[in-house]
């Protein structure tokens, strides 16, 4: 009787549940058509810049237009000023010519003074008497021939000087002329090109103004979509209510039966004792949880049992859809940073009280005042409205709002939350635990989903895997955790195998004084590690090389990233250019979680290294132990991996490398830098997913450029399940969700 069908509360589930999850993806239809409205405003923002930018430089190009229409007047100017000075030029150096002929004639008189003169002297001598008057007339003869002849002289020189100076000066006139008409083609040239230019900028600027056109058109169609998917809503809502009125109708015949029932509840217990089958799954772990408490667990163990227990206002599906958990709804405002949630009246924690808004304000309180705060990080205030209304408002339209809220640290506990003791909402109670052995939880039977049909679910701690193998194959453990040696105990039909969203790595403190902070060498790590062998051998092909951050699936993977491809000689080369061509002498310590497995990679890592001179020496730990030694920063070197929690770059590259996630938050490599701050923040901020995911790539670009990791592969989790288990998938999280199996 138990689980008979009742009439009542299937109508109302489908009243309710059916209808959040319609009314969902209208809200998800809506805030979609919102974004693509904000993208076509940003494009029209863009285009309109665009379309600026052309005017002025259409502006510009009507300016040197005119500017050089001005200089190919002035060039003209100037052409026939030369011209005109040239043929001035050519008319006096023939008036100069034109001296030649009188001063040939001058000459040939001063010569023929002269010799008069010389004439006169002899007739004075032989004159007698009349040799002194003759003197005297010979005498002035010959001094004018003298001055005569310099005369001449001078003038000829003159002449000579002037005819080389206009020949020197006609020469110039010449290139000159010749240069402006080099000048004057080359303005052709120009004008030419500008006015092409001009040609080619106003068919630009036609095409950016029907550009604008279409985006405006884009955003106004959009506008429409938007008010067609109000218009929908309000119908839906008439159809609703149209529907709760048949179900109340409905309700209404079952008062024939209600005399039925109350005899049947007075023996329910009885019943229910004597016809249920007690349904029980046994799951493995390899060690005991770290903590569990949803606003401090960092590890994946304790998430494991977490995620049982608890549920926040969102959570996933089987697969891995973001599906309503105590939310009934929710609505974001148009600029992404006011989100209104609206729980689920009736939802009940493990002791029977209420959960209210309250009690979501205190939970995520406790995860921002602790090591998972950089989830919230973003949150300027919540306010509560009434117990089943609360506001969240963001400092930046932050997209993985939504998954963030489902991933596991947002879930809900009571304000009186008690981790020895750990009380949920989730679709099973904490009932026992026992230290090294196991955690006993069972099926609750108020959860506001439906009680769910495992009744007891058992996590199992078994440290050595032989003794799990056995056990799986007595049929005492349902699910069993496969690494990659324990794969070739099983048959394939018992194996499930899927692709996780992780990155296994060699991590380095930066805060150590080591060889390690030389670039030279981190890459020479890089190149030094065989990955292919290591994820085909070591690994028994359950991985892939990681040649970056981001696992494939992930959104933001690049598939074109090379990262650092196996490569000795290269490592050793760059060895010596850090100075250690001969190794470095000192010996350090690789701290790895215990495990068969897990030293056996660690020892191909070591070995790897030990060939370019790095020599490493293994500690294996217990996982608490592991946990606290590298979260506080005295790990120099530690085997680690990451799995995703929301499904979003932002929980790779913001936990791992942001200096504000230093030791539990994620950053064991303690490494900071303002610049890649600033990225990782410039990344969170941006809304517009193209252009997001840009910026994740660019910043795994710089973590890889800067070998911030020793990157190893991404993983492929294995399970081996028991043949009447049911609803078993892969998650890519890491996690086996129990409330999505069944037994037959």
């Amino acid at each position: 009787m138990e689980n008979e069908p009742r009439l009542d509360e299937t109508v109302e589930r489908l009243i309710t549940s059916g209808g959040t999850l319609k009314k969902l993806e209208l809200f998800s239809a809506e805030r979609l058509t919102l974004q693509f409205v904000s993208e076509a405003k940003h494009l029209n923002e863009i285009i309109g810049l665009i379309s600026d930018k052309i005017k002025s430089w259409i502006k510009t190009h009507n300016f040197a237009s005119e500017t050089l229409s001005r200089a190919k007047v002035f060039y003209h100017d100037i052409e026939e000023l030369l011209g005109s000075l040239w043929s001035k030029s050519q008319g006096l150096k023939e008036l100069i010519n034109r001296v030649d002929k009188p001063l040939g004639e001058l000459k040939r008189i001063t010569e023929r003074s002269r010799l008069l003169g010389l004439y006169a002297g002899i007739e004075s001598a032989r004159s007698g008497d009349y040799s002194g008057a003759l003197g005297t007339v010979t005498s002035e003869i010959k001094t004018l021939s003298i001055k005569s002849s310099d005369f001449v002289a001078r003038i000829d020189t003159i002449e000579n000087d002037m005819l080389k100076d206009f020949k020197v000066l006609i020469t110039s006139f010449a290139r000159a002329i010749s240069d402006l008409e080099i000048g004057s083609d080359a303005l052709d040239e120009s004008l030419s090109a500008v006015k092409e230019g001009s040609k080619v900028l106003d068919d630009i600027s036609a095409l950016a103004q029907e550009m604008l056109g279409s985006t405006n058109e884009m955003t106004n169609q959009c506008g429409l979509l938007g008010e067609h998917h109000r218009n929908f809503e309000s119908e839906y809502q008439r159809i609703s209510e149209d529907f709760s009125t048949y179900g109340n109708t409905i309700k209404a015949g079952e008062a024939l039966t209600s005399d039925i029932k109350a005899v049947v509840r007075k023996f329910e217990k009885e019943i229910s004792i004597i016809s249920a089958e007690h349904k029980k799954l046994t799951f493995r772990a390899t060690e005991d949880p770290i903590v569990l408490d949803p606003a401090v667990k960092t590890d994946t163990t304790s998430h494991q049992v977490i995620e049982q227990i608890f549920v926040g206002l969102y959570t996933f599906d089987p697969m891995n859809h973001l599906i309503p958990g105590v939310a009934q709804s929710f609505s974001v405002s148009s600029d992404g940073r006011v989100w209104d949630f609206f729980l689920k009246k009736g939802v009940k924690f493990h002791n029977g009280n209420a959960v209210q808004t309250k009690d979501v304000l205190n939970s995520l309180n406790r995860v921002r005042n602790g090591p998972n705060a950089n989830f919230f990080e973003y949150l300027s205030d919540i306010i509560i409205i009434d117990p089943h209304h609360i506001r969240f408002i963001l400092k930046f339209p932050y997209v993985p709002f939504l998954a963030n809220l489902a991933c596991g640290v947002g879930d809900i506990v009571p304000s009186d939350f008690n981790q020895q003791m750990p009380v949920g909402c989730g679709a099973y109670k904490f009932i026992s635990y026992e230290k090294g052995k196991e955690i006993v939880l069972e099926a609750y039977d108020d959860f506001f989903d439906g009680k769910v049909p495992v009744s007891q679910c058992v996590i199992k701690t078994v440290s050595e895997d032989k003794e799990a193998i056995e056990l799986f194959k007595r049929g005492d453990i349902s699910v069993l955790s496969l690494n990659s040696v324990m794969l070739k105990e099983f048959s394939p039909r018992e194996i499930y195998s899927g692709a996780a969203l992780s990155t296994q790595y060699v991590a380095i403190n930066f805060l150590k004084k080591t060889p390690f902070l030389d670039l030279r060498v981190r890459q020479a790590m890089n190149y030094a590690i065989d990955k292919e062998y290591y994820c085909r051998e070591l690994l028994n092909g359950q991985a892939i090389p990681a040649h970056g951050v981001y696992p494939p699936g992930l959104p933001g993977y690049n598939k074109d990233l090379t990262g650092y491809d196996y490569n000795l000689r290269k490592a050793r080369d760059l060895m010596k250019e850090a100075g250690f061509g001969r190794g470095i002498p000192d010996t350090f310590v690789l701290d790895i979680r215990q495990g068969s497995d897990t030293i056996r990679r660690a020892e191909f890592i070591r070995d790897s290294c030990a060939k370019i001179g790095i020599n490493l020496e293994i500690n294996a730990m217990p996982w608490d132990e592991f946990l606290k030694k590298t979260y506080s920063g005295e790990s120099i070197m530690s085997l680690r991996g990451w799995v995703s929690d929301n499904g979003d770059p932002d929980n790779f590259v913001n936990t791992l490398f942001h200096s504000r996630s230093f030791g539990a938050s994620g950053n064991t490599s303690f490494y900071a830098d303002e610049e890649l701050d600033g990225m990782i923040e410039a990344a969170r901020a941006e809304q517009i997913a193209r252009r997001r995911i840009e910026l994740y790539q660019k910043i795994e670009r710089t973590v890889v450029d800067n070998a911030l990791l020793v990157f190893l592969s991404h993983g492929v989790d294995s399970y081996a399940v028991q043949e009447n288990i049911r609803g078993f998938v892969v998650d890519p999280f890491g996690l086996v969700r129990f409330r999505n199996l069944y037994l037959v």
